[in-house]
């Protein structure tokens, strides 16, 4: 019991020491030492005792380079502060549209309020842009899902199946709503191996489906034989 309490000390010690270098870094604008940080998995949406990320930090002292280093890595975009201030609202408060487009482009919210009810818009100057740039966005994101949806509608079996094999195609069918259709382009083969690739990680709906699919297919099959 006494080793596992000195070995979870340890543990904690050395995060706390991990916590401290990706904000002596930030804070320096180190690039070379946040991306060795980085490339240790060390968490880069840590909160300081003001609730400001890594992000938050770089943002504040206009450090361009450190904040796509940042953005590139991953980092949580939304997080607030203690005065409910995101990344993007930080630069919008120090009135720099170099940081406010990058942030956007990747996916910060601008509609966030910080604790007195402010966003993004009560301190840009030049909101028609920050409008343009979220709708380009969204235009963007309609493209990728309609790419997606192309794909599945469009896709061979064999090339279905590869994709039920990676991480995130299940989640995109929940996602579009597309569970059913991408089962529906599978034969039988192909949907007895599906089925063991997603077993125990389907919900009991969309198990119903599988089932009705599987049996029209396996009916079809066997009139056809």
């Amino acid at each position: 019991m006494e080793k596992k309490t000195v070995e979870s000390s340890s543990s904690k010690e050395a995060d706390k020491n991990a916590e401290k270098e990706v904000f002596a870094a930030v804070w320096c604008n180190n690039i070379k030492k946040i991306k060795e940080l980085i490339s240790q998995k060390v968490d880069m949406n840590i909160q300081d005792g003001f609730g400001d990320t890594p992000l938050i930090k770089a943002v504040s002292r206009n450090f361009e380079e450190m904040v796509q280093v940042l953005i590139t890595a991953g980092c949580r975009l939304d997080m607030q502060n203690m005065r409910g201030e995101t990344a993007v609202i930080t630069a919008a408060k120090a009135g720099n549209e170099k940081l406010i487009h990058p942030l956007v482009k990747a996916g910060a919210d601008v509609d966030i309020c910080n604790i007195h009810g402010e966003t993004v818009f009560d301190f840009v100057k030049n909101a028609d842009a920050i409008h343009a740039l979220k709708q380009a966005r969204q235009s963007e994101k309609g493209r990728k899902v309609q790419k997606f949806k192309d794909f599945v509608w469009g896709a061979s079996a064999q090339k279905i199946v590869q994709q039920f094999e990676t991480k995130n195609f299940l989640t995109l069918l929940r996602l579009y709503g597309l569970f059913a259709e991408a089962y529906q382009r599978l034969g039988v083969n192909e949907i007895e191996k599906v089925s063991s690739l997603l077993k125990g990680q389907v919900t009991s709906h969309e198990q119903v489906q599988m089932n009705k699919i599987y049996r029209a297919k396996v009916k079809t099959q066997n009139v056809r034989a």
